[in-house]
């Protein structure tokens, strides 16, 4: 069966597509398969981006990636990381057509080693380390890098990637970018989508305000203040508004599309108001250093300010203005260049950098329009095909040139205009996909593309999803029955997504495909099954769009109010706040037990809150205590502000033994469930928000439950526990 899905791509059913310089297809998109936000994450980006279902790759990182630190070392890196894409690539065979990487949430921005590196920078040099003296010194290492130096001169003109591919060709570095950082110090995986659902609207809409440079007398500015005033004339060249201003003279009330500064604390809030699709950046040396530093303001304030994209540095760079953006970077992306492209062109020194956005990204973006058609009669396919795409692009449409993709490969056009041909004797029976692409003739390569789904049937086999309608809701934790029509029973159905078969059921007359939500994972889905005959083939029934979600809260026989006495209490205060239990404790923990004890309760559940909102939450703590023995002896699952983090473990006679550590941020004003359950086969299943945090499965479960915060107040609601 895998070898059959190497050959033939489970591929997605969409529509037509944006304007891109940078194109869907040529991103592979990588996945953190032990994260529940990496894969929501991702689902969402490849259905708003159309990336291509050959493109996705799941990879199962080390739990140092997704902890406060997240980090990695090179070994894990080309282990987890660079090995099993490369595989991919080379098996799914579409290397041939993939540019740049982009990583979804919950990936390490943190290389360990010496020097330090970035995630995105070691991917840029194809995991072949430089001379460490090089980096120290950030001596210009990329060539794509468009200048100028100081000397204002060599300056490249703003391109596209594959301007670049077909220049460079194996000498190509490998840029990428990463959608989200949803660890300490970062975006919740809703702010994160907010962001990118937005991104994907705005390519081909000019963005409205002005390009800010923001200057002071710090150290952090006047390294690269030299390139201000020539990059603001180049974008006034363009048509666009480009100011050079100190700093404090900066108003919020001015519209910005993009912001560069030098300072290690700034609020964003009190510069230009960001519109939608902007980038924002101010050269500090710990932007990306998301669990401590944290007299520096982060790269993520930027993006929960309303920047589409922003970067910092993941270690100590000093004043070396190669190690970041170039002022450039707003000309590259006025121009029509994405969001990676035009970093990519305006870092000279990228191994420290880590850049956060939607890389496909890309308002200036002129698409070339475009149509794609069968010639064959509609129905099932047989025999050799052929299929006709056309672009109404304007006046460079005589250039405009077109690729096919099939099923997610390269296939080679001919005749004029260029014309697809299929032999589809060659494919297995069932649903199949092609995508064309239109390049248009300029520096600035802009692409759109569109793609057509079609049925063969040379050998008479057939499969179809007879009772999911599209865009049913499924939910993660409740399964449901599929009805298949399979015509001839085959030796099994399966679940099939991004080249990977994720369950296997034998095909038995009468009985239905019992589907499991929680394979596909949280976020949009193009839902296929494949029939599997003995003879090898793989039948695959058309995509159905549904979406997954978190399961509803439960419904269950018996909950039990846990209540708590204020005279448990040690060195605080407990009182009730319209509705709210408020812990108000000393420094350390502070732990109140509950009175009543539910030794048969299978979960226990309460909702946590921060008075205030604050969005650092530096100093706050706030658990759900289970197996409570005594006040230095029991379980929780927590928060910690100091690390930005969920905890999960246990304190053992006052020293803590930590199992699980979940980099998070908390928004403003909202509220959390923490809800643990316990596991039939022993053990504690841990969630925050329907979000799985952690499985540990010895963890003790046997004692009474209770709240603990400290040392700031912390609220809690509907403590309560389930029969």
């Amino acid at each position: 069966m895998r070898s059959a899905l190497v050959r033939l791509a489970i591929c997605c059913l969409l529509g037509p597509g944006g304007a891109f310089a940078l194109g869907p297809h040529e991103l592979l998109l990588l996945v953190n398969a032990n994260s529940p936000r990496s894969i929501e994450i991702a689902n969402h980006y490849a259905h708003l981006r159309g990336i291509p279902a050959a493109n996705i790759v799941q990879l199962a990182l080390p739990p140092s990636a997704t902890s406060a630190a997240a980090y990695l070392t090179r070994e894990q890196f080309t282990q987890a990381i660079w090995e099993p894409a490369q595989a991919a690539l080379r098996d799914r065979r579409i290397g041939d057509h993939i540019l740049a990487w982009v990583y979804s949430a919950d990936f390490p921005v943190l290389i360990t080693g010496e020097p330090q590196l970035s995630l995105t920078g070691l991917t840029f040099v194809r995991n072949q380390v430089p001379d460490p003296e090089l980096i120290r010194k950030g001596v210009p290492v990329s060539r794509l890098f468009a200048g100028p130096g100081p000397d204002l001169k060599q300056r490249g003109i703003p391109r596209t990637l594959e301007q670049y591919a077909m220049a460079l060709g194996t000498n190509l570095p490998l840029p990428s970018m990463m959608l989200a950082h949803t660890g300490a110090r970062g975006e919740s995986v809703d702010q994160a989508l907010r962001r990118l659902h937005q991104a994907a609207r705005l390519n081909g809409t000019p963005l409205s305000g002005s390009v800010f440079f923001l200057t002071s007398d710090d150290v952090r500015t006047t390294c690269r203040s030299w390139q201000f005033e020539d990059a603001a004339q180049e974008l006034k060249a363009l048509g666009q508004t480009a100011r050079v201003l100190p700093l404090k003279e900066a108003r919020r009330a001015a519209p910005a599309w993009g912001i560069m500064a030098g300072l290690s604390m700034l609020d964003p809030l009190t510069l230009p108001a960001l519109v939608p699709g902007s980038v924002a950046e101010h050269l500090t040396s710990f932007g990306a250093v998301f669990n401590g530093h944290d007299y520096q303001t982060k790269l993520t304030a930027w993006l929960r300010a309303g920047a589409a994209g922003s970067a910092g540095t993941v270690t100590e760079p000093y004043a070396q203005w190669t190690k970041f953006p170039h002022a450039r970077l707003f000309v590259h992306y006025a121009s029509g260049c994405t969001l990676l492209e035009s970093f990519a062109q305006a870092v000279a020194h990228p191994l420290q950098l880590v850049c956060v956005g939607d890389p496909l990204l890309a308002p200036w973006a002129k698409s070339p329009g475009l149509t794609l058609v069968s010639l064959a009669e509609d129905g099932p396919l047989r025999g050799t095909v052929e299929f006709a795409a056309s672009t109404w692009a304007g006046p460079t449409d005589r250039d405009t040139q077109i690729m096919y993709l099939l099923d997610g490969r390269t296939v080679l056009p001919s005749g004029t205009p260029p014309l697809l041909r299929v032999p589809t004797p060659q494919l297995s029976d069932g649903y199949h996909e092609v995508r064309a692409v239109a390049y248009a003739a300029a520096p600035v390569r802009h692409q759109g593309f569109t793609t057509l789904g079609f049925t063969v049937a040379n050998r008479e086999r057939r499969l179809a999803v007879l009772d999911l309608a599209s865009n049913t809701v499924l939910h993660l934790g409740q399964p449901r029955p599929l009805a298949l029509s399979s015509d001839p029973l085959p030796r099994a159905w399966a679940l099939v997504q991004h080249e990977r078969v994720l369950d296997e059921q034998p095909a038995v007359t009468g009985m239905t495909y019992r589907l499991d939500p929680a394979l596909l994972g949280p976020g949009p889905h193009r839902l296929q099954v494949a029939a599997l005959y003995d003879d090898g083939e793989v039948v695959r029934s058309a995509p159905i769009p549904v979406l997954v979600k978190a399961m509803p809260a439960s419904a269950v026989e018996e909950r039990v109010a846990l209540s708590f006495s204020s005279e448990a209490v040690t060195g605080g205060s407990l009182t009730n706040v319209e509705g709210w239990l408020q812990l108000r404790g000393e420094p350390g923990t502070l732990v109140v037990p509950s009175e009543t004890d539910v030794p048969d309760a299978r979960e226990v559940s309460v909702t946590l809150k921060v008075p205030g909102g604050e969005q650092s939450l530096l100093i706050h703590q706030a658990d759900l205590v289970f197996g409570y023995q005594n006040a230095t002896n029991y379980s929780l699952l927590g928060w910690r502000g100091g690390t930005g983090s969920w905890m999960l473990g246990r304190m053992v006679d006052g020293a803590w033994h930590g199992r699980v550590e979940w980099g998070a941020t908390l928004e403003r004003d909202q509220s959390y469930q923490l809800r643990l359950v316990r596991q039939p086969e022993g053990g504690v299943r841990a969630e925050v928000d329907g979000r799985l945090i952690g499985i540990v499965p010895d963890q003790e479960w046997a004692g009474r439950f209770g709240l603990a915060a400290g040392p700031e107040t912390m609220l809690f609601q509907s403590p309560s526990a389930a029969r």
